[in-house]
């Protein structure tokens, strides 16, 4: 087998919170149809791929082009048809009449805040956001450009399509289109492609416009996407994540103990929000609704919030209020809520929640 990690530590002279991009790439040689591959993925890593980007598409190329490989299976296949946000956001909120069980669409903004179903192909105007800041900041890219032209220009120039999760959202959305009363693009779309582990990556690289004869997809040299039978024999394109939930429920004590055992290698930290993205997409994947404990709490001796692993808790946040919990009503131990958007919120250290962990790769 031969894999890619795909984790990188970005320090500056600062200090600055560590950047880390939570899995590792691996490829299974062989001759096995979509389901014989993620079998095997699931047997020996996490599950089949996902590609989020056009970076994990490259490093997957890169990886079949070492393996001497000509093709690997990827987790897309064409199902039901479903809404996603570019940015694999969960989809909270929408503001559309049509259905997405009707036909395949993108969403775009008009003056109004109301959102309208069109054809991915028409030209538009187009809404870019910026992640690094915060809060937010909002781009109104006076071009006109397809749906999937938006999405690339994007993530080139900023972080993606605005995505949008409830109706407070929309409302800042909508002021930010000045005085442009044409409709313009945001990040949902409605295909029927689906990802096998539940992946909402909206990124797509084909070959040419798929054609529904056949219904999963081989990622081949070079990084473009094919449609083939799913009983066709190919090698697996599998990632392995390094973030670890328990199956039981403990204090946040007990759950600090619990993270430095095994192979793990202590609470999780979210010091970004390419990280905070995997752990969305982890506890979703792991159908996890539940509050789930991280390596957050408050110091008694200073008054302020830092991680474990005495990282502050600066720049990136993302705690339910906008801010850390205030010194007179906070709990001292911090967790994530999948029911509240997976914003971070402060609860009593006693009670009892899952563990989410570091693993090694």
């Amino acid at each position: 087998m031969v894999s890619v990690q795909v984790l990188y530590l970005l320090l500056s002279a600062f200090s600055s919170p560590v950047q880390s991009h939570l899995s590792a790439f691996h490829v299974i040689p062989g001759n096995m149809s979509h389901t014989e591959a993620q079998a095997a993925c699931k047997g020996n890593y996490s599950d089949i791929v996902t590609v989020y980007s056009h970076k994990d598409n490259t490093d997957l190329a890169k990886m079949l082009m070492m393996a001497g490989v000509d093709g690997g299976w990827i987790g897309l296949h064409y199902n039901e048809r479903s809404e996603k946000w570019s940015n694999g956001d969960p989809v909270t909120y929408r503001n559309l009449a049509d259905s997405c069980n009707t036909w395949i669409f993108c969403a775009a903004m008009k003056a109004d805040g109301a959102w309208e179903s069109l054809n991915c192909s028409q030209k538009k105007y187009f809404m870019c956001y910026e992640q690094a800041v915060s809060p937010l900041n909002y781009y109104l890219v006076l071009e006109n450009k397809n749906w999937s032209e938006a999405q690339h220009y994007c993530r080139r120039n900023y972080t993606d399509l605005v995505s949008i999760p409830n109706q407070q959202q929309n409302e800042k959305v909508m002021k930010e289109r000045k005085n442009i009363t044409d409709p313009f693009w945001i990040g949902l779309q409605c295909d029927g492609w689906n990802w096998a582990d539940g992946g909402n990556s909206a990124y797509r690289n084909w070959s040419d416009e798929p054609q529904l004869t056949d219904s999963c997809v081989v990622l081949r040299e070079g990084g473009n996407w094919v449609v083939e039978s799913c009983r066709n024999k190919n090698s697996a394109l599998c990632y392995k994540s390094s973030i670890h939930v328990s199956d039981e429920a403990m204090s946040w004590e007990q759950a600090l103990d619990y993270c430095q055992k095994g192979n793990r290698t202590g609470f999780l930290t979210i010091t970004s929000g390419t990280t905070q993205k995997e752990v969305e997409h982890e506890l979703w994947r792991r159908r996890v609704s539940d509050p789930v404990w991280v390596g957050l709490r408050k110091s008694r001796l200073f008054g302020f919030w830092i991680w474990t692993n005495k990282m502050a808790v600066y720049p990136y946040s993302n705690w339910d209020e906008g801010n850390p919990p205030e010194d007179l009503l906070s709990q001292h131990c911090g967790a994530v809520n999948p029911q509240k958007q997976f914003k971070w919120e402060d609860l009593n250290c006693l009670s009892e929640y899952r563990a989410m962990c570091h693993v090694c790769l």
